[in-house]
């Protein structure tokens, strides 16, 4: 375990006497920075996570399971849909396609039957939920054009799939940037990822019973 955190052996514990504060911290420091990098480094390389933003700082919690007080019970519902979307493990057709021995199934979208269901397509394009989409994705859109006059990073704005994923990276190109309207957009981007979701579970149901 000591060699494990890069930290003294035993011996020289022993024979040094560290107290118990100094030892403390020194425990803290070395744990914390080697899940920092262990994290870090695993991160990049999972395709699925290539939305998610992978800097970790030990001791702060990151910006997707953020609870605010207000309207908690309803945050605490919406967090693990998100969640599953950001770390890749919501499956959509396009998913099942690729990971299923069946080559018959097809990745095409079961609601709209116009397109692959890519992460894409499912979050942005699907116009079988474009009615649930409209009004949340305006606001998305409002929040994240007040902070693209505020920063710019060599030129480049961050990609909407981006933002709607995990807001925390916009932090990333610019550290400045209004902390308020990045929670507003994580707020939205959560009502949209659980609206969605219930709303395709509801018509995936419609669509099993209509053919049974």
């Amino acid at each position: 375990m000591l060699a494990k955190y890069n930290l003294p052996s035993a011996l020289y514990i022993l024979d040094s006497q560290i107290q118990k504060l100094k030892w403390k911290t020194m425990v803290n420091k070395e744990v914390s920075k080697y899940w920092k990098h262990f994290i870090e480094g695993h991160c990049k390389l999972y395709p699925s996570l290539k939305y998610l933003n992978s800097q970790y700082i030990p001791g702060k919690t990151h910006v997707l399971v953020n609870l605010s007080a207000s309207n908690s019970m309803q945050e605490a519902k919406r967090i693990p849909v998100k969640l599953r979307i950001a770390t890749g493990s919501y499956i959509l057709m396009a998913d099942r396609t690729r990971h299923s021995k069946n080559k018959g199934l097809l990745a095409t979208c079961p609601l709209c039957q116009t397109s692959d269901e890519t992460l894409e397509h499912f979050l942005l394009l699907c116009p079988a939920l474009s009615n649930q989409r409209k009004s949340i994705l305006s606001n998305i859109q409002l929040l994240h054009e007040k902070l693209s006059i505020q920063f710019k990073h060599n030129g480049s704005e961050v990609d909407l799939i981006q933002v709607l994923i995990d807001s925390s990276t916009i932090g990333l190109l610019e550290p400045s940037c209004d902390n308020s309207i990045l929670m507003d957009i994580e707020f939205q981007s959560r009502r949209l990822c659980f609206l969605l979701h219930t709303s395709r579970s509801r018509i995936l149901n419609d669509i099993d019973r209509t053919s049974s």
